[in-house]
């Protein structure tokens, strides 16, 4: 496209220079024709020939063989400038429509930057946020673990206690211990063992404390008897008689001592009474 362009302004160029040349033939009829120069060729003469040496330069550069094909040759040029120059201005006009298309796309190739730019520093915070929250939640994991660790130890020794416990309560009654070998007492998740342990230790301790509270009730009341005896003599009577029947072996009915009176079944009663109620919380 450059060397045709370059090719139609030298032929322009050209041709120009060749219209100004023959602008004088012209004005050639209107000057003496019969004026000669020292060779004797007239002026007339001079011009034809400078006339035909141009065309036949033409010829050449335009490659025609006569006139009218010179002629030809130059409306062919002419159109073909045109053409070009139709063609230079629908370049030009192609060209700032993409010179347009290009600040367009530059125009969106900025706002994809910084589109991207701000996505990325979302994803940066987002990457940061989730990082933030791995990180608590690993914490998190391993608080824990270690939480678990210690529930896990401490369920050992509850167990080891309750079972040194029921095992110390053994003697209270005849329920047996459950079964257990390592693999059931070890077991985290399997509490059934810890739980009939437990059942068997809390019955176990009830009857203990009942057995207590049967010995305390018998100390309360046989405390009180002790005293009554030894305030009205009985007792003696009783060791005296006790001792008697070791010697003689045998006595009759009228040698034993003598029965206590009604004041002291009904004084030996309200011993008995105010010992239940002391038991019981009641007031006197």
């Amino acid at each position: 496209m450059h060397n045709i362009r370059r090719k139609v302004e030298d032929g322009r160029a050209y041709l120009e220079k060749v219209e100004r040349s023959l602008v004088p033939t012209n004005k050639l009829p209107q000057q003496d024709s019969g004026e000669t120069d020292e060779n004797g060729v007239t002026v007339e003469q001079q011009m034809r020939e400078a006339l035909q040496a141009k065309l036949q330069k033409l010829k050449e550069v335009t490659g025609a063989k006569d006139e009218e094909d010179i002629i030809e040759k130059l409306k062919s040029q002419r159109m073909t400038k045109e053409r070009l120059l139709n063609l230079k201005q629908s370049i030009e006009n192609e060209k700032k429509k993409l010179e347009l298309k290009k600040e367009q796309l530059e125009a969106e190739l900025e706002a994809v930057k910084f589109s991207e730019v701000k996505e990325k520093e979302q994803n940066e915070e987002e990457y940061e946020r989730n990082e933030r929250a791995l990180k608590e939640a690993l914490e998190e994991m391993e608080e824990a673990r270690k939480k678990y660790t210690k529930e896990k130890l401490q369920l050992g020794d509850l167990k080891e206690q309750v079972k040194e416990l029921c095992v110390s309560l053994q003697p209270v009654n005849e329920e047996k211990l459950p079964d257990s070998d390592d693999d059931v007492f070890l077991d985290e998740e399997d509490n059934t063992y810890l739980d009939d342990l437990i059942k068997v230790t809390k019955s176990k301790f009830n009857q203990m404390i009942q057995t207590m509270e049967e010995l305390e009730l018998q100390f309360a009341i046989e405390e009180p008897l002790s005293s009554l005896y030894l305030d009205t003599g009985l007792m003696e009577e009783v060791v005296e008689g006790r001792k008697s029947e070791d010697k003689e072996g045998e006595k009759t009915a009228e040698d034993l001592p003598d029965v206590p009176s009604r004041e002291h079944i009904k004084r030996h009663s309200q011993v008995m009474a105010e010992a239940q109620g002391k038991r019981k919380g009641y007031p006197k």
